[in-house]
């Protein structure tokens, strides 16, 4: 047994077990999503129209070099 103070260590067990069985995997449905919102960043600026550069994987923003706006994922309805 282990203890960290202030935690209920049964938790962590479940939670290391979860880790040790492989089922961890089932609950990575984020990523989807990540990779979903950096496909609907727009390749240009929308302030200056210069070309984004690449989005690297898991970024939600990306800032343009030449004028450097934020850019985020375009609402899509």
């Amino acid at each position: 047994r282990f203890h960290l103070d202030g935690q209920d260590s049964a938790d962590w067990r479940t939670q290391i077990k979860t880790v040790q069985s492989g089922d961890i995997a089932k609950a990575r449905h984020k990523t989807a999503q990540i990779e979903d919102v950096s496909h609907a960043i727009p390749s240009q600026c929308p302030n200056c129209l210069a070309p984004l550069p690449d989005v690297p994987r898991g970024a939600t923003r990306i800032k343009c070099e030449f004028c450097g706006t934020l850019v985020g994922p375009e609402i899509q309805e």
